[in-house]
């Protein structure tokens, strides 16, 4: 019997859903909430890392973790997500749990509970809804794939192992990020 923390997955409606308190780690996928547990330390503090990577070389974008998205048809968490500054931010709480507008980068950081999710259903979610740059950061493997969206399609902009642990991503309009893959393991 294995102690892994599992992802649950629990058939609700979506006012049940909304109806979870805000403590409850869960994201809505077709009428379904998948609920999993708290985040390692170690997952918790790469977060902690790409996010501080991402703030400094990319100050023209909002950058937070544990962010809900509102993808039209689900709803999501990602781990770190970048969002376009303007004016209309300045002085603005956000205190919204889903933001409906898209971030400009979402950025997954794997964990064996939600892998899956992270490798299969999500990203072709996140092309659907716009959003124009995806990036898995594997901790185990080490590895990093920077994404770009395509024509209907995610294209590779950067691979990083322990090969090759450093490079640059250019996120179109905002700027370039230099990563060093083993500073965010």
């Amino acid at each position: 019997m294995s102690s892994e923390p599992r992802l649950e997955r629990r058939p609700v409606s979506r006012a049940a859903f909304d109806a979870l308190p805000r403590e409850v780690r869960a994201e809505y996928v077709d009428g379904v909430a998948l609920m999993s547990p708290t985040a390692s330390h170690a997952h918790q503090y790469a977060e902690l890392r790409v996010a501080r990577l991402l703030g400094d070389a990319l100050p023209t974008l909002r950058v937070g973790i544990e962010m809900g998205i509102d993808l039209g048809t689900s709803l999501r968490v990602a781990d770190v997500a970048a969002y376009a500054v303007t004016e209309s931010d300045e002085g603005d709480d956000h205190d919204e749990v889903w933001g409906r507008v898209p971030p400009v980068l979402v950025v997954e950081v794997l964990s064996p509970t939600t892998r899956t999710e992270d490798l299969v259903r999500k990203p072709r979610e996140y092309l659907r809804g716009g959003i124009p740059h995806y990036w898995v950061l594997d901790r185990e493997a080490p590895s990093l794939t920077a994404f770009a969206a395509g024509e209907g399609q995610w294209e590779v902009a950067l691979e990083l192992d322990a090969d090759r642990s450093t490079g640059a991503v250019e996120l179109a309009g905002h700027g370039r990020v230099e990563v060093d893959l083993l500073a965010l393991v």
